[in-house]
């Protein structure tokens, strides 16, 4: 498996490196852990996330799940090299016990098709102690951003799933129910069809209010031509 912050903070291309630094950085400033907080990083990846976190705070303490044992061993090597020792789980199950303050979810929901995508909402409730707070963040692929992406993503001569020309123009009009997302065990490769104001309108529904909505890597823009939507959510009260 290709290093995972070559295809992020360490893309070739400015565009993608610019792009995914400054995700990291809105979710760090949206997230600022305090001490003794604890901060749990769902779906880490390869754990750049924690290790930014805990370079800026690290009086809290630090989770991340991670089912994907390359990217956990890519996390590992991360954090080996910054000193910190976060709690790194594998598996949902062992983290059955915990309550955190914050949860972190970046760049995942876009991947999960039923039943992991309502199971991931499941553990956010069961994983949040009360009050704490859920911060998501999932890729823009519909409008001017989706033609922009694609297009970025054909001049670098990269072969997408899902990027057909009729897709990607469906894409940019919003009409995401005409592209077929096929999943594997659940999972969704391409990001081509994801359509993220389908999953902010799933949020009440799943028991979470949106405090704030904040947009990357140019957040004056809102939605135009930005890369990144945040949502910064509670537990909704009944």
């Amino acid at each position: 498996m290709k290093a995972y912050d070559q295809q992020t903070v360490d893309n070739p291309s400015w565009v993608k490196r610019l792009s995914h630094r400054r995700r990291f950085e809105v979710a760090a400033q949206l997230l600022s852990p305090q001490d003794g907080e604890a901060v749990l990083d769902y779906g880490t990846g390869d754990g750049y996330l924690v290790a930014l976190l805990a370079g800026r705070q690290p009086r809290a303490r630090y989770m991340a799940f991670e089912p994907v044992a390359e990217m956990r061993a890519q996390a590992q090597v991360l954090w080996s090299r910054a000193g910190i020792e976060p709690e790194l789980y594998a598996q949902r199950e062992a983290m059955r016990e915990l309550a955190v303050d914050k949860l972190a979810c970046m760049e995942v929901m876009e991947h999960l098709d039923e039943p992991l995508l309502a199971q991931a909402f499941a553990d956010f409730r069961s994983l949040l102690a009360p009050g704490g707070l859920l911060m998501l963040s999932v890729p823009i692929e519909t409008g001017a951003t989706a033609l922009a992406k694609n297009g970025v993503r054909t001049l670098l001569g990269q072969r997408f799933v899902n990027g057909s020309l009729g897709n990607v123009l469906n894409a940019a009009a919003g009409r995401t129910e005409r592209i077929a997302r096929a999943s594997r065990d659940g999972y969704i490769e391409t990001h081509v069809g994801f359509n993220h104001r389908r999953l902010a309108s799933r949020l009440a529904g799943e028991g979470f209010a949106v405090e704030r909505t904040v947009h990357a890597p140019l957040p004056w823009l809102g939605g135009l031509l930005n890369s990144q939507v945040f949502w910064v959510c509670r537990r909704a009260q009944a």
